[in-house]
This record gives C-alpha cells, sequence and structure tokens, in this order.
C-alpha cells in the first residue's frame, strides 16, 4: 500500500493562543524600587531608592560577622534582565522569612520502630508553644508553611493561563478553566495564610514588642478581610496604609474567586479581555504581600519577586484588527454578576 503524500497528509491545525506576554523590558523605577526593598531587608535599613542612588556605587551589607558589598546598579540590572533576584549571584543568603517561609520536608522511608514503638520525624513550627506540632512515622511531606508551595504554583498557573490560552476554543477549554480558578483561589489564599502567621507570630509571641490584644483583633474566623488587613497595625503599630490599589485589586480577584467557588449567580461569561485584566492583576498581590511584609520587617522570598515581576498579559484575537473596542461594561464577566 503506497504511503500518503505531503498534500494527502491530514495535519493538525496551528493552536492559536488567545493571550501573550508582552516583550516590553521591566522599567527601571520598577527595578531600583524592589532593588531597594531587598537591600533594605538585608540590611535593616530604611533607605529609599535616592538614598541608594545618590550614595556610593557600592554599599556593604552585613552577613553574619562577614561583610558583603554591592553595587545598587548591579542589582537593578539583574532584576530587568531575569525578572527575578537570584541571591547567590551577589554572595547573599536566600531570600526567606525565618517565620513566614517555614521549613518543607519530604520523606521517603518505611516506617521504622525502636523499644518504644514507631519513630516519629516532627517538624515545629515557628511559633513558641504553638499546640501543633506537624509528625509522620511513615512516607509523607510535612510543611510548618504553605507559602512556598503557593508562591510557586502561582507562578506555574500565571505561564500556562497563557502559553496555554488556545485551550480557551478548544476541547480542552476545561483545563484551563481549573487553572484559571486555581489561580484565583492560590492568590487570595497567600494574602489570608501571611495575615493568620501574623496573628499566630503575635499570639504566641513570636516578635518581640508585638501586641495581641484579643478584644481589639477579634477571632480569626467569621470575619471580614477588611478586618484581617487592621490585624497589621493593631500588631506591629504599623497600619496597612500605602496599599489602596493592591488591595482593590485583591477585593476584584477575590470575587470572582468567590463567584467560582460558591456560583451566586449559577452563570459565567469570560472574554479574552477578562483574563488578561485578571492576570494582570496578579502582581499586585505580590506587591500587596512586599507591603504587608515591609509593615512586618520580613524579607521577600524570590517566588514573591517573580510574582511581582510578571510581564504584562495581552489579547491576541485570532484575526487581528487595527482598532479593536474596549470591551462594554454589559459584556464578558460583567454581564454574569449580580
Amino acid at each position: 500500500m503506497s504511503q500518503p503524500t505531503d498534500e494527502t497528509t491530514q495535519q493538525e491545525p496551528a493552536k492559536h493562543n488567545y493571550l501573550q506576554y508582552d516583550n516590553m523590558k521591566l522599567p527601571t523605577s520598577a527595578a531600583r524600587k524592589m532593588a531597594a526593598s531587598i537591600l533594605n531587608r538585608y540590611s535593616g535599613n530604611n533607605l529609599s531608592v535616592g538614598q541608594y542612588r545618590n550614595g556610593k556605587l557600592t554599599y556593604t551589607i552585613k552577613k553574619t560577622s562577614e561583610e558583603l558589598k554591592v553595587r545598587f546598579d548591579d542589582i537593578v540590572k539583574h532584576l530587568i534582565e531575569t525578572r527575578s533576584f537570584n541571591a547567590k549571584t551577589f554572595g547573599f543568603p536566600p531570600l526567606f522569612s525565618s517565620w513566614l517561609d517555614s521549613d518543607e520536608v519530604r520523606i521517603n522511608m518505611p516506617r521504622m520502630k525502636d523499644a518504644t514503638g514507631s519513630l516519629n520525624l516532627k517538624l515545629p513550627t515557628p511559633f513558641p508553644n504553638f499546640p501543633l506540632i506537624p509528625t509522620l512515622e511513615n512516607e509523607g511531606m510535612l510543611f510548618t508553611s504553605f507559602q512556598s508551595p503557593i508562591q510557586k504554583n502561582i507562578l506555574k498557573l500565571h505561564k500556562a493561563l497563557v502559553e496555554e490560552s488556545h485551550k480557551i476554543m478548544d476541547h480542552q477549554y476545561l483545563e484551563w478553566l481549573t487553572d484559571m480558578r486555581m489561580l484565583l483561589n492560590e492568590c487570595i489564599s497567600l494574602v489570608d495564610i501571611t495575615l493568620h502567621q501574623l496573628y499566630f507570630a503575635a499570639q504566641y509571641k513570636l516578635i518581640p514588642g508585638w501586641q495581641f490584644d484579643l478584644d481589639k483583633l477579634g477571632r480569626r474566623h467569621g470575619i471580614r478581610i477588611s478586618d484581617k488587613f487592621h490585624w497589621i497595625g493593631l500588631i506591629t503599630g504599623k497600619p496597612l496604609d500605602n496599599a489602596r490599589d493592591e488591595v482593590d485589586s485583591f477585593n476584584v480577584l477575590r470575587g470572582i474567586r468567590n463567584h467560582f467557588n460558591h456560583f451566586d449567580p449559577p452563570c459565567v461569561a469570560i472574554s479574552i479581555d477578562d483574563a488578561a485584566d485578571w492576570l494582570n492583576r496578579v502582581p499586585k498581590i505580590g506587591y500587596l504581600l512586599l507591603k504587608i511584609r515591609s509593615k512586618l520587617e520580613a524579607q521577600l522570598t524570590q517566588d514573591l519577586v517573580e510574582i511581582m515581576l510578571l510581564a504584562i498579559v495581552k489579547v491576541n484575537p485570532m484575526i487581528p484588527v487595527s482598532f479593536r473596542h474596549k470591551q462594554g461594561i454589559d459584556a464578558g464577566y460583567a454581564s454574569s454578576r449580580w
């Protein structure tokens, strides 16, 4: 039997991604602000971008008894080129908060016993006298904080939703939609658990000088998220008074998350314009956490830096047009919410 020729071979149609990352370079101003935040947490200083730029080109950062010297401009260049911050490049310790970004352990071993019974692996939380201690006696995983897995998942999902956006219009639409629902959940969870960790840090007296007044703070559950944001000022004495835009984006994503979890109303419409808007709000979640951590005097993580520096997502219609009208207020997702 003759083999089919190239002309008769049926080829799978090319996949069209309806979303794309903009290749615009990271603005220098954003990189400078990020560099200043990172250096301030390493050094314990509170210097502005202007102070870093107008000072000497070389700065000394203390690492235990060792001193590290780094050029501010080199860090800025590194952030622009990589949209990340690799601490090893500059000889710094890893970007890490010892109590927000705590340990995780995975073990793969059969159950072992001694004279007293099964041997347990315990991983205490950073909070003194905390009543729970994650424990394993056979194969499994231990976490004292879920910050790192969520941060990594946000980056993974954001990339997948853009680079696999052809699924929006084909038989794999459910995979794309599930990833979007997960991303929205992860963004809200990351903020929520940070606030809960703050609450526990105050309750179990982890940080000297922090206040814990149950009558003012209230219980952790059954309260509005706006009340949880007030915990920051009540505990640290430094209210979250500089994050209006970031909180607005958080509330937008939280409202969509709630709709997708409860489906009240039961209908939903999602345009590629909506999807791009939601994805472009994700970096604001990173910046919200930056501002929260600055009030807590806690360092960032490399993953949080990458979340903040995610490239802008733009729509990519199947048929390009010279001018595309802005989506109306009664179309797309807006048409399916109360």
